[in-house]
């Protein structure tokens, strides 16, 4: 029986792409599993951490047509929540 630290080193899971990295995750999570599914003529990308709550709000309400003033107001009436503020992991 193997511990994390031995799993997260041992030469054959990362030459076969099995142990990655994971970006953005912090200081204490450094790599993880990569996802076991492989798609023909389709890159996987790099494994990253999940997004905060609400933090691609902005770009999602842009994409469905809403306006920034549009955006503000949802945001003023406590419909959407406060501004996430990149890279703080808070709103």
């Amino acid at each position: 029986m193997r511990s994390p630290s031995e799993v997260i080193n041992d030469p054959q899971l990362q030459e076969n792409e099995i142990v990655v990295p994971l970006e953005g995750a912090g200081e204490n999570l450094k790599f993880t599993i990569s996802s076991p599914m492989q798609v023909h003529d389709v890159t996987k990308v790099p494994a990253r951490r999940a997004p905060e709550i609400g933090q691609h709000n902005n770009e999602v309400l842009k994409e469905l047509g809403l306006t920034t003033k549009e955006i503000d107001d949802l945001r003023a009436a406590r419909a959407i929540p406060a501004l996430y503020k990149s890279g703080t992991g808070h709103r």
